[in-house]
């Protein structure tokens, strides 16, 4: 969610009401991590948050890295959006929740940590006789995390940390015929985990294609 408009983003909430959802009826934001695509539109231009009647859930770890000013950042992207996303996070100091692996978030949506990406990085499985695990940029895409699970994604602060994490995640879905939900994947951006020798594939579920 970035902070301003282009022409392919920024229009998240106009999307929600036209779906019939407003900003003020949404009571639960579960933030997997703190990167500006995630978590500056939570703020508007006026300094309003907006999801006003919301609380939050972040992971303690996660909170901790963003918001101390001891450690200097370990790559240019930290440095350039340490100072907005601290800000960020401080207008809904009041409003979060700070969780930790296998935390209950509500009953049913159990928190995954699934750091590497950034140091307390998040997934949630939303449970039920089929699980769904919602991956945020644990796994950023539906063919390359895959196929080449190792491959490191551009924005991975511990580059080696979340090769391990993404196979930690594809191989517990595909043990476990889980659902995947993937933030950065291509509609309908939902499917299981096939194994294919030491990678996988996606397979998308038949009842979410178009």
């Amino acid at each position: 969610m970035p902070a301003k408009k282009s022409e392919k983003t920024g229009f998240l909430e106009a999307n929600l009401e036209a779906i019939g959802v407003h900003a003020a009826d949404i009571s639960l934001v579960v933030l997997t991590h703190a990167h500006p695509c995630h978590i500056w539109d939570l703020v508007r231009p006026d300094g309003s948050l907006r999801y006003a009647n919301a609380r939050y859930v972040m992971s303690e770890a996660e909170w901790s890295f963003w918001m101390t000013d001891n450690d200097e950042p370990t790559t240019e992207y930290e440095r350039m959006s340490g100072a907005h996303t601290r800000k960020t996070l401080s207008a809904i100091l009041v409003r979060v929740t700070l969780v930790e692996d296998g935390d209950e978030i509500i009953p049913g949506l159990r928190v995954l940590s699934s750091c590497g990406h950034t140091p307390g990085h998040i997934a949630v499985i939303l449970e039920s006789d089929v699980p769904l695990i919602v991956t945020g940029d644990a796994v950023a895409s539906d063919v390359v995390s895959f196929e080449h699970p190792d491959w490191s994604f551009g924005f991975d602060i511990d580059a080696g940390q979340a090769a391990t994490t993404r196979r930690q995640i594809l191989n517990q879905a595909e043990e476990e015929r889980a659902k995947l939900l993937g933030f950065r994947w291509r509609y309908p951006g939902v499917g299981r985990a096939e194994r294919l020798g030491a990678a996988f594939r996606l397979r998308r579920v038949p009842e979410v294609t178009r």
